[in-house]
């Protein structure tokens, strides 16, 4: 697992776009097990707003959805190196 981190494979390159800005944000609901609708409640906006991010907060629906985009790019990585492993060994 180290290995797999160490490549960047689960920690790809951070977008500092208000997409990558979601990926972040429903990536950290899921890590510390915090609800969805964690983006919609007024003390992180009074803290987004007092940090001045420029940044959408998300509502449940579409931290919902950033993690299933998420799910899918990794489910579809998994894929591909299982096969390239299946191919190695063919003679």
């Amino acid at each position: 697992m180290e290995k797999y981190l160490a490549e960047g494979k689960l920690n790809p390159a951070v977008v500092r776009d208000q997409k990558g800005f979601y990926q972040v944000f429903a990536s950290w609901i899921l890590e510390d097990d915090l609800p969805f609708t964690t983006g919609e409640t007024a003390g992180i906006a009074r803290l987004f707003s007092f940090m001045q991010v420029k940044y959408t907060l998300p509502t449940d629906t579409t931290v919902r959805n950033a993690l299933a985009k998420v799910f899918i790019a990794m489910h579809s990585q998994v894929k591909q190196e299982i096969k390239a492993k299946r191919t190695d060994h063919l003679p």
